[in-house]
């Protein structure tokens, strides 16, 4: 893949250990970081951005970013994908196995 020019750019967050103890925070923090997070990536990557994935997500963010997305571009929210889990088949559906982390169920 060294030596490819970037066509697509593809942005995975896990939000693994987020809980009930983080409702809190999730609910005042997860809208608006998923806002800035968009606006970044439309802002500085408009032509490539393709995916923004958000995966081991408490049920609690899949709401947020519901409420939250009626504030977006349509365009940005089409972009973005809130999982529960580890979402491996959408994963190879937009990246090579090879640059998924081993603790996904990648080969990297």
């Amino acid at each position: 893949l060294a030596g490819r020019p970037v066509t697509r750019y593809v942005f995975c967050a896990d939000a693994a250990g987020f809980g009930p103890q983080h409702l809190r925070n999730c609910v005042l923090n997860f809208g608006p970081l998923i806002a800035k997070l968009a606006k970044a990536v439309e802002s500085h990557f408009p032509e490539i951005v393709g995916t923004i994935i958000v995966f081991n997500a408490p049920a609690i963010a899949e709401k947020v970013f519901k409420v939250v997305s009626v504030l977006l571009d349509p365009i940005t929210v089409a972009k973005i994908e809130v999982h529960s889990g580890i979402p491996m088949a959408r994963f190879r559906e937009i990246m090579p196995l090879e640059t998924i982390p081993r603790e996904y169920g990648g080969t990297n």
